[in-house]
């Protein structure tokens, strides 16, 4: 069959099978919705002068912007970087010889949306605040309050409504035009514009949803890059527009930054959560901020050494992603290629590729203070300098240029493999949809062939004291996991307690250096009656002294934070195992219902068990220790002490790792409250929905028992109506 010929056949196909599930009027909204969005999906695929479309994603903060502003702009920051989750944006980047940005504004749905989050996050406020009045009260310290994932979105949204308000914005105004228009001639007059807009302190940047960069960038011929505010973006009005974005995606670049969490389980999860099961035909991950993590090797002696210990973290990528893909069965298998078909990482640092590239008069402070970082290593590493051979070999930005280079000559391959891949993914869409049909035809036949009023009327009373069951089951289920989740709390609050403190102490150092020491000695004359004279001689020696480190104690700090924050989430998804609780509810359900009625489907209860788990969020942990680092650097000069200043570091340190401590265990103390709520809510609901759909289910039967042969001929005639479509389907779609 030739291309042009798909979408008529697809459609015609759904059109069959919509007038066949007449008994189904859900499959044949499914049938409607799943037509047009073929139709669609197949026309911006073969639109000849369509944009191959790269996306940049990953977590908010894992160095996208900074990537493309080095790759793009030569280092200049023409995007943008955003500094926290409130000023994140969809940027959309296209070549056009009419430079210019194009704004997009929330509409009124979305601002809506924002506002009553925003209330949500002042009532979750107004609780933290008694709670603290409360500490206060009974004298026990206050440890500042960490941002969790489960507040993120209502935080976001809080800053972004009082932004507005602080702005005296005229939101109706804005809303009702929906975009704004800035043209420009030089890069950095757009940035400075640009800011308004997007910038941490941008007037504009509370209502702005999405921006489109058009730029006489000879790079960008033929391609659009789509810098997304990551698939952590806390505010849904933006993930929405995200996800619809990435539909339309043939090329994912995925950023994660390089170091002890490289692509972790979380990444992972929001990597296979948030992304489209179409569209997307090819991904490249990416390790970025290389640079931090050579820093992070305080035990490597040489250069090679830290390489080799950075590199490891390819197989750990390559552990985690193929851990999680074998424990989900539910994940789209050619997903599951395309995922496998990123390794191994590539590794990049955009800020050493800036050193190269930059005038040293243009560098912002991070880049200043990383190279006096990288400085030091270079005096401790033999085998590591600072000349432009080294840093660019290090930056690796060569790889990324291959890799888009070969992307942007594979246009036409990758659009071809696309257009050839749309014929059997929606043949097994269509195929999916007529047997799940055909089982629901068959089972009703089954009931109305071997069943009565009376049996349903018997069926309904004994549904009810099933589902009783089902609940006291699920209760049992959810109870283990929540007795589980106050043991390991238990057992992780040691945890942190016992590393923050390991971590509160610092080894000394030991250095040589070379002094001049002057010294009295005494001189003969040479002669007998000669006097013996005394002259001061100077000389250099080397000199041993002990030092610490304010870098070592920052470095500890940080590695505290992310045991904490990382220990915390191992901990839930340990409780949480997808592929055990889904067995553990199934067998629930199935030993309370087997025994009454086995005309209940299985697959049924399994659905909903999965749908059920999957609205379970894996706790994101994000503990600031930004304020305790800038405090702690602050408090001392020089980068190396010694005298008072060892025992100074070593009392400072100590306090800031209990304070760490402190919001580490107030952390995990509100993800376990937040995982006890949740599950209260899935136990209530999994009961709740087994009700409405089994009683839902036995008053359409007691219906249709009122012409029991009609009915049966109508379930008969959609069932050879399905296999004559499922047989044209195999036969006519390859």
């Amino acid at each position: 069959m030739a291309n042009q010929e798909l979408p008529q056949k697809i459609a015609s196909f759904y059109s069959e099978l919509e007038a066949a599930s007449v008994k189904f009027p859900d499959t044949q909204r499914e049938c409607s919705k799943n037509s047009d969005a073929f139709k669609k999906q197949y026309e911006n695929t073969v639109n000849e002068n369509r944009l191959l479309r790269i996306a940049i994603i990953g977590q908010v903060k894992a160095g996208k912007s900074s990537f493309l502003n080095t790759f793009l702009f030569d280092g200049e920051e023409v995007l943008p970087k955003a500094a926290t989750p409130k000023t994140a944006n969809l940027t959309i980047i296209r070549h056009d010889d009419d430079c210019r940005v194009e704004i997009e504004f929330y509409s009124q749905s979305d601002w809506d949306r924002l506002k009553a989050s925003a209330n949500e996050y002042r009532s979750i406020k107004e609780k933290y605040d008694i709670w603290v009045a409360d500490r206060n009260k009974q004298g026990k310290p206050i440890p500042t309050n960490p941002n969790s994932a489960s507040v993120a979105s209502y935080k976001a949204a809080f800053e972004m409504v009082e932004a507005a308000g602080v702005n005296c914005l005229d939101i109706p105004s804005l809303i009702a035009s929906k975009k704004q228009t800035i043209r420009f001639d030089d890069l950095s007059l757009m940035r400075e514009q640009l800011d308004e807009y997007v910038g941490d302190s941008g007037k504009l940047t509370p209502v702005t949803k999405a921006v489109y960069l058009y730029v006489n960038e000879p790079r960008l011929l033929d391609l659009e890059i789509v810098d997304t505010p990551g698939l952590n973006d806390p505010v849904p009005a933006r993930t929405e527009r995200t996800r619809e974005t990435l539909k339309e995606t043939d090329v994912a670049f995925f950023l994660s930054q390089t170091g002890a969490s490289f692509f972790d389980q979380n990444d992972v999860n929001l990597l296979v959560s948030q992304l489209p099961s179409e569209g997307i035909s090819y991904f490249v991950l990416i390790g970025s901020r290389y640079d931090s993590a050579l820093q992070g090797c305080l035990q490597a002696k040489s250069l090679l050494e830290a390489v080799i210990e950075v590199k490891e973290l390819s197989s750990h990528a390559e552990n985690t992603l193929r851990s999680f893909l074998d424990n989900n069965e539910y994940i789209n298998p050619e997903i599951k290629a395309k995922l496998l078909g990123c390794l191994p990482p590539i590794f990049i640092s955009s800020i050493m590729q800036n050193f190269t590239i930059k005038d040293r008069s243009k560098w912002d402070t991070n880049e200043t203070w990383t190279y006096g970082r990288l400085q030091v290593l270079a005096d401790k590493w033999p085998d590591f300098s600072l000349d432009n051979e080294t840093l660019l070999k290090l930056a690796n930005f060569s790889a990324i240029t291959e890799k888009y280079d070969n992307i942007k000559n594979n246009k036409q391959n990758i659009l071809d493999q696309k257009i050839a891949a749309l014929a059997p993914a929606a043949a097994q869409k269509l195929q999916e949809l007529i047997h799940r049909t055909i089982e629901r035809s068959e089972t009703s036949i089954a009931i109305l062939q071997q069943k009565g009023i009376a049996d349903l009327d018997r069926q309904e009373r004994q549904l009810h004291k099933q589902v009783e069951s089902v609940k006291a089951g699920v209760g049992e289920v959810i109870g283990d996991l929540v007795t589980l989740c106050s043991q390991k709390a238990i057992d992780m609050k040691a945890k942190i307690r016992e590393e923050t403190s390991g971590l509160s102490k610092i080894n000394e150092k030991t250095g040589t250096r070379r002094e001049w020491v002057t010294k009295t000695i005494a001189v003969s004359g040479g002669g007998a009656c000669s006097r013996t004279r005394y002259e001061d001689a100077s000389y250099e020696r080397n000199v041993t002294y002990s030092y610490l480190t304010v870098n070592d104690a920052l470095d500890n700090l940080r590695a505290g934070a992310v045991f904490a924050e990382k220990g915390i989430e191992k901990m839930f998804s340990d409780i949480i195992e997808p592929k055990g609780l889904r067995s553990a509810l199934l067998k629930v359900i199935l030993n309370s219902f087997d025994a009454a009625d086995d005309t209940f489907d299985p697959n049924f209860f399994k659905r909903i068990i999965q749908d059920t788990i999957s609205q379970i969020e894996f706790p994101s942990v994000a503990i600031d220790t930004s304020s305790m680092i800038e405090e702690l650097a602050n408090m001392f000069s020089q980068s190396e002490l010694v005298g008072a200043d060892l025992e100074k570091l070593r009392y400072e340190l100590k306090k800031a790792m209990s304070h760490l401590c402190s919001q580490g265990i107030m952390a995990l103390e509100k993800e376990v409250t937040n995982f006890k709520a949740k599950m209260q809510s899935i136990q209530e609901t999994l009961g709740t929905t087994l009700i409405e759909k089994s009683l839902s289910e036995i008053k359409k039967l007691k219906n249709e028992m009122q012409n029991k042969e009609q009915e049966i001929e109508e379930y008969t005639a959609c069932i050879r109506a399905c296999e004559q479509i499922s047989q044209k389907v195999s036969q006519e779609i390859t």
